[in-house]
């Protein structure tokens, strides 16, 4: 107990953020999801939802479209937006509790209203370091005679935006960019999905240029390197890229010329990545420096000889001494 307790403490101050966002704007979660309809269940590799706080214990949240296969057909639920959510507090573990709850809306598609009555909700937004996001509703949708019951287990995605250094033939600034970043569990270790955005360069040597987004899944710590690396020149990436010349979609696929690093130090963020698309023959490198505002990683030192003192995850619970990532030993946070 005194473990979680000193870890509430230190992310105090995230949920007062995180909640502080969640009155001004929508919060995107994003996790593996899945949805059934009679004997059909469909998993989902990567799913988002929006938590909009709509008072003091209510929340609106917008659940994504959802596309299956029934028999010969393609059948889509629409994303709609359940309102009005309640919520209990718990302070003890800092999570927001949507108790069990029906739900009901009312959708237009197509110029016809659609009505979505929900038997169940049940779910919770938990203040962790991931902030974390579960849900599972059960709902008829239009005159679809059988239930469909949607579930998801997500993580805050948190936008930094700041300038952009680009370095081509030389540098150039783009002056302001915005990066996605989620930070999420994987065993042991904490991983990292980055959506690289896109960006102009109208005055550059070799002619105005567009280069597209992507998104780099899974940099994982890397001691050497300091911080979340992921060479990722085998993931199939692609991009759009565009000048007066050229304009396609390239491949991310040059081995040791595509990778990205995302460090931490105290409240800053810095992303480089270094990318060469298709067979052009030069290399693209960006550096963003970025400020996070309490809700990300913050206040981690590198792990030393800490000695044979137990280690913890960032949930209280005590892991493997080899454990990777962001831990708790000696009441103190690490990077490893």
């Amino acid at each position: 107990m005194k473990k979680i307790f000193t870890l509430l403490v230190a992310f105090l101050a995230a949920v007062s953020t995180s909640m502080a966002q969640g009155q001004h704007g929508a919060m995107k979660f994003s996790g593996k999801a899945s949805f059934s309809v009679a004997s059909v269940t469909v998993p989902v590799e990567s799913d988002t939802v929006l938590y909009q706080a709509a008072g003091q214990n209510a929340a609106d949240i917008t659940i994504p479209s959802m596309t299956y296969q029934m028999g010969q057909n393609s059948e889509t639920i629409p994303s709609f937006v359940i309102h009005g959510v309640s919520y209990a507090m718990d302070m003890t573990t800092m999570t927001a509790n949507f108790t069990e709850q029906t739900f009901s809306e009312t959708i237009t598609v197509n110029s016809e209203e659609k009505q979505i009555t929900g038997s169940s909700l049940v779910g919770a937004y938990k203040h962790d370091a991931f902030n974390t996001f579960t849900l599972t509703i059960t709902f008829t949708y239009g005159r679809m005679p059988m239930p469909i019951t949607y579930t998801i287990e997500a993580y805050y995605i948190k936008t930094y935006t700041d300038k952009l250094d680009v370095m081509i033939d030389k540098k150039y600034t783009v002056e302001s960019v915005a990066y996605n970043v989620r930070t999420y569990p994987d065993g042991n270790d904490t991983k990292l999905d980055v959506e690289v955005p896109t960006f102009d360069l109208p005055d550059a040597t070799i002619g105005a240029l567009t280069s597209g987004g992507y998104t780099v899944k899974g940099l994982a710590f890397d001691q050497n390197k300091g911080g979340y690396y992921r060479d990722y020149s085998a993931d199939g990436l692609k991009l759009h890229f565009h000048t007066a010349s050229i304009d396609g979609d390239y491949p991310l696929s040059n081995t040791g010329a595509n990778n990205i690093l995302v460090t931490f130090d105290g409240k800053k963020i810095k992303i480089v990545n270094n990318f060469k698309p298709g067979a052009m023959p030069f290399l693209i490198t960006t550096t963003f420096p970025g400020e996070t505002d309490g809700a990300g990683v913050e206040s981690i030192k590198t792990v030393g000889n800490e000695g044979n003192q137990p280690v913890y995850n960032l949930s209280g619970q005590r892991v493997s001494p080899q454990a990777k990532g962001i831990v708790i030993i000696g009441g103190k946070k690490y990077i490893r």
